[in-house]
């Protein structure tokens, strides 16, 4: 097909209108300037698909090129001569495409398309001579025949470049050698498939397993020697390989003809990795229309880069494998955003032990022992370079890594270092005991650090090439240093303002932390409850001072009215005695003179005393205001304190979502499908401890509500759903709870297929009736499932039982609503800490006790409702609705009757974890306040109901108990799940995985890997270790590294291969070795499988699966 030539004219003349209208434009801003662009890539994707639909392939590589360079200019700023060249494109273009068998106008299009100021110009590196292009663009585009060189070239051997080391020539040729041996037998089976008239499904799987192992060894060579390009080709192909894998497997009956041809495309390329003609025709395999997933333009673009960077340059001595300029990247200290904390943890907590014992090590290399120093040093720096990729530190992977390179050689040599490399590595050990504390907060990055990996680099570049020079060897490294270039560039860059910015940038933005034992936070919250119940006893004791203040005034104010009373007597009294006979010795007249007995003075001074009383406690209750107030703000104090001490347990939601996002994943993987998970309110703090507690029932959800709930994307897409599904999982605070919902929108619960189940295990009788609160029940017992077969996802009966059993120990509940065919929704409430609670202080049976409000949901004062029998078992109405009652004093001595309608007893309606209202009798209930828990002693015996103790205002210790537990124990026709710990623990100890590995974010990433998948995991430093926990308990699986100190992996499998307990368990080996020399030792001695560092998490779950190994 031909292209349509106005089509294409009149999009051009639309770019020469924007661009003569920027040039028009005096405002040129930026933001102008990006508009521009944006319009230009939307026009040239319309230009390229119609290329792409005419098969006008070199017309669309033209198109993608001047793609690339508008990427560029969108993502930095252009100059006025790259602007120009832009606006001038399409008058090129128009040109070409009116006139495309024109030489003339050919050439000149070549001529401007090799600018040197575009980025991506065209060059003699790319195209040999401007007039082989115009004959390429001349020709009408057609399907090559073959994307390699004919078969003459392929067959002489691969020339030795000057440019390579011993070593590195030697990998060169073992890859081709490795490529001859494959293509031996790669199109006799190839081509067995493709004339087979019946292919079975396991024939195909063989041979996809057998590409994939070719792909895996060629692509670790090539990154051994440097060929990044070769390597990304290898893991792409795998990718695509991949993905027919997990798709279906009889897609791959459409690609056996394509990959023929990979295996010469490779042996071509190695013949010359310098030419482009080679890398293209690579390029061109890889954006065959054929593969099930196409290449973007800015992979295509990754692709391109990562052959040109791999080539060797004629006028170096640059080996393949490493770099000669040390730069600011190399040395980045940041870690990245998407790292869990815990896993940054692991590090930081390994680190100052290992780089202390790295610095004494190589303060010991010119000793008398400086071999055994040596091989302790090489291990540490392997160690930490594994360490620094796996958390993605950079700076401290790249420094190691070249250390490691270094002390390789001379522990390879059996030589001592000289005294320049001693010193050079001496600076090197201060450099990394100096990251360590940068990453500990505890100050700056190093300064010296980018000259440091300069001086490793040149020593190590220099024994690549020259081998280790002696001691009195002169080694002038004639690489121009990145030091030496900033010394000597016109502007020089501080690089060491440049870390301080970084660090006052980095300084700016995170808040920094300190690192607090577990065991100083509870000491603190210990001292602050001890606090809270202090104040409480203070305020008790306010209270009762008031209350004497109060009786005090009472009884002063009932003297007062005797006073009063008695005044009144006395006077009635003295003026009765005005008509008694007068005493003559008498002067005066009673109304002259008043006249005074005993009983008038001591009237008079019980007067006073009242007075003094009354005043007495009125400055009393003044001061006990003041104290009340002062108690007050103590009070909002220590509650603020004990607020900031329980921050330092809190942790954000957002620390476990990378877990959970990983679990739906790896679900999605396992059951074919492509559910996308949702998390809302992330940012929300939760005790730590509740946290990691919560972690295994969340996943467990996620896991039921993709394989149980979300179904296959045929059967969505019948269903008018979306094929992938969501589930949504959110998070809110209210009050001290927190409260969990997890959402899907797959087929709910099938209620039938549940009571069948139920029939088939015995659990129901045909004749009861079924509702859908009975299933919902149901699938909360311990091994009930639905699942025919048994997968790492379900059918093994552990599942919602043990959410229930897991958030009923953290004085949680658990709810269910579901609609079949709409989706499920799984409620969870659970208390933020458990250092305090709201609690209702009651008296029963003459004893004080707190009862945790947990489940209460209405509080009754006496009189409200009536005791009623039904079917000889007493019940509570109220309102019209009749709930089972139980006496608190009854159950708690173990009786079992209510003895009558008491009206002077209090009622709580609680709801149980099955959302079961209840009601419970209480003798009185006293208050209602926050308290806090203090659990019993180890010595004391874990009851049920029995939360712990508390201290109240007069002093003394009164129980804790909880309802729910309380009913439980009342009624045990409710309980559902009492031992399903002890019954999930029986069913799942038998399932182990064993994790052998010296790095301890390593051992730490890959035990949470395995837990995450259900296995019960145990952990060990070096294999003698390992002996030990498998002498206890045999594992159903492990995984190791290979170098390791005492015992390394090899030794370790060889010791059990030779144990007939242990011979056929599964090892997974997992290593930095990427050499086929380590991967056929480590088969020859009985490894599984064979995997290298930094591991691949998806491919690490294939190949259990593979093995059938299943938690």
């Amino acid at each position: 097909m031909e292209i349509n030539i106005n089509f294409c004219l009149e999009h051009l003349e639309r770019l020469n209108n924007l661009s003569q209208n920027w040039s028009d434009n005096e405002n040129q801003e930026p933001d102008k300037l990006s508009e521009l662009l944006l319009e230009f890539d939307l026009v040239i994707n319309q230009l390229k698909d119609h290329a792409n639909k005419n098969n006008d392939i070199e017309l669309e590589d033209l198109y993608t090129q001047f793609q690339n360079n508008l990427i560029v200019f969108y993502e930095s700023v252009a100059s006025e001569k790259q602007i120009e060249l832009i606006c001038a494109w399409p008058v090129y273009f128009s040109e070409f495409i009116s006139n495309r068998q024109d030489e003339e106008t050919i050439v000149g299009l070549i001529e401007f398309l090799c600018d040197p100021d575009w980025p991506y110009a065209y060059s003699s590196e790319h195209n040999h001579t401007t007039q082989s292009n115009a004959d390429t663009l001349v020709l009408q585009t057609e399907i090559p025949e073959s994307l390699v060189e004919p078969e003459s070239k392929i067959e002489r051997p691969p020339e030795e470049s000057t440019n390579l080391s011993a070593e590195q020539q030697e990998f060169l040729n073992l890859i081709n050698a490795e490529i001859v041996d494959i293509q031996a037998s790669h199109t006799e089976r190839l081509t067995t498939l493709i004339e087979s008239s019946e292919r079975k499904e396991s024939d195909l799987q063989d041979e996809l397993d057998t590409q994939i192992d070719q792909l895996e060894r060629i692509g670790s060579a090539s990154e051994m020697v440097g060929l990044r390009g070769l390597k990304k080709f290898c893991k792409q192909i795998h990718k695509f390989l991949s993905h027919v894998r997990d798709s279906d497997i009889n897609q791959l009956t459409t690609l056996i003809e394509p990959l023929l041809d990979w295996p010469d495309i490779i042996q071509a390329y190695l013949f010359a990795p310098e030419d482009s003609d080679y890398i293209l025709a690579a390029l061109d395999y890889l954006n065959l229309d054929c593969w099930p997933i196409q290449l973007t333009p800015v992979e295509q673009k990754d692709f391109e880069d990562a052959f040109y960077s791999s080539k060797i340059e004629g006028d170096t001595s640059q080996t393949l494998s490493r770099i000669r300029d040390a730069t600011l990247e190399n040395i980045n200290l940041n870690k990245p955003e998407d790292v869990p904390e815990e896993l940054f943890d692991s590090l930081l907590q390994d680190l100052p032990d290992q780089t202390a014992e790295f610095s004494l090590a190589v303060q010991h290399l010119r000793g008398h022992d400086y071999l055994k120093q040596l091989e302790i040093s090489k291990r540490i720096a392997h160690t930490l370079k594994g360490a620094g990729n796996t958390v993605g530190i950079q700076g401290l992977a790249n420094l190691t890594h070249h250390l490691e390179d270094i002390l390789d050689a001379l522990l390879k040599e059996n030589e001592k270092p000289s005294h320049k490399l001693h010193s050079v590595l001496e600076n090197a050990a201060d450099c990394l005991e100096e990251m360590s504390e940068h990453l500990h907060g505890m100050g700056q990055a190093p300064e010296e650090t980018l000259q440091i990996l300069q001086e490793v680099l040149n020593w190590a570049n220099h024994i690549d090439e020259h081998g280790i020079p002696a001691e009195n060897d002169s080694f002038n490294y004639n690489h121009e240093s990145t030091a030496n270039k900033i010394e000597n560039s016109e502007t020089p860059i501080n690089i060491t303002s440049k870390i301080e910015d970084d660090e006052k940038e980095k300084e700016s933005q995170v808040e920094q932390s300190l690192r607090i034992a577990t065991s100083l936070v509870d000491d603190l919250l210990k001292r602050a409850d001890e606090n809270i119940i202090s104040n409480a006893q203070m305020q008790e004791y306010i209270l009762r001072s008031k209350t004497f203040a109060k009786q005090l005034r009472s009884n002063n104010h009932k003297i007062k009215n005797l006073v009063n009373e008695l005044e009144h007597l006395i006077e009635v009294r003295g003026f009765s005695s005005q008509f008694s006979p007068k005493n003559k010795q008498d002067k005066f007249d009673p109304l002259e003179m008043d006249k005074f007995n005993e009983l008038n003075t001591y009237s008079n001074l019980l007067i006073e005393a009242a007075a003094d009383s009354n005043e007495f406690a009125m400055s009393i209750e003044a001061s006990l205001l003041k104290l009340e107030n002062l108690s007050t703000v103590q009070r909002r104090i220590l509650l603020e304190n004990q607020e900031a001490v329980l921050r330092t347990r809190m942790v954000p939601i957002k620390s476990i979502t990378q877990r959970l996002k990983r679990c739906v994943k790896q679900a999605n993987k396992l059951s074919n499908k492509s559910a996308q998970l949702k998390i809302v309110g992330e940012n929300i703090l939760i005790d730590s401890d509740i946290l990691n507690q919560l972690v295994d029932p969340l996943m467990h959800i996620l896991r039921n509500a993709i394989d149980h709930g979300i179904e296959p994307a045929e059967s969505r897409k019948q269903q008018g759903k979306t094929e992938g599904g969501s589930v949504n999982l959110r998070f809110h605070k209210k009050g001290k709870q927190i409260y969990i919902s997890c959402e899907d929108d797959g087929r709910g619960l099938d209620i039938d297929r549940i009571k069948s189940k139920a029939l088939e295990m015995g659990l129901l009788h045909e004749d009861i009736a079924f509702e859908k609160e009975d299933a919902l029940k149901l699938i909360l017992q311990h091994g009930f499932s639905t699942k025919e077969e048994i997968s790492q996802l379900s059918g093994r009966g552990v599942g919602l039982d043990v959410v229930f059993a897991d958030v009923r120990d953290l004085k949680g509940s658990v709810s269910m609503n579901t609609h079949y065919g709409v989706g499920t929704k799984i409620e969870l409430s659970i208390p933020m800490t458990f250092h305090s609670t709201q609690a209702l202080l009651v008296s029963c049976a003459n004893n004080t006790l707190a009862l945790s409000n947990r489940g209460v949901e209405e509080i009754l004062h006496p009189g409200a409702g009536s005791i009623i029998s039904k079917q000889n078992m007493p019940f509570f109405a109220y309102k019209q609705k009749h709930y089972p009652i139980f006496n608190l004093q009854n159950v708690l001595f173990n009786e079992h009757k209510i003895e009558s309608d008491d009206p002077s007893q209090a009622v709580l309606i609680i709801k149980d974890e099955f959302d079961n209202s209840h009601a419970i009798l209480i003798d009185k209930i006293l208050d209602s306040r926050e308290i806090v828990v203090k659990p019993f002693s180890r010595f004391i015996p874990k009851m049920s109901g029995l939360l712990g103790s508390t201290i109240i205002g007069d002093g003394s210790v009164i129980s804790v108990l909880d309802l729910l537990d309380i009913v439980n124990i009342a009624d045990p026709s409710i309980l559902r799940s009492r031992n399903i710990k002890k019954k999930q623990s029986e069913h799942v100890n038998n399932i182990h995985a064993l994790i052998v590995e010296d790095a301890i974010s390593t051992r730490k990433s890959l035990a949470q890997f395995m837990t995450d998948l259900g296995f019960n995991v145990a952990t060990a430093k070096d294999g003698v270790e390992a002996i030990d926990i498998i002498q206890k308990q045999l594992p159903s699986i492990i995984l190791t590294d290979l170098e390791m100190p005492r015992m390394n992996g090899l030794e370790l499998t060889d010791h059990l291969r030779s144990n007939k307990e242990t011979e056929n368990t599964p090892i997974i080996m997992i290593t930095s070795r990427a050499t086929d020399k380590h991967k056929k030792e480590a088969h020859r001695i009985g490894v599984t499988e064979y995997m290298t560092k930094p591991y691949d998490e998806d491919i690490l779950l294939n190949i259990i699966n593979k093995l059938s190994i299943t938690a």
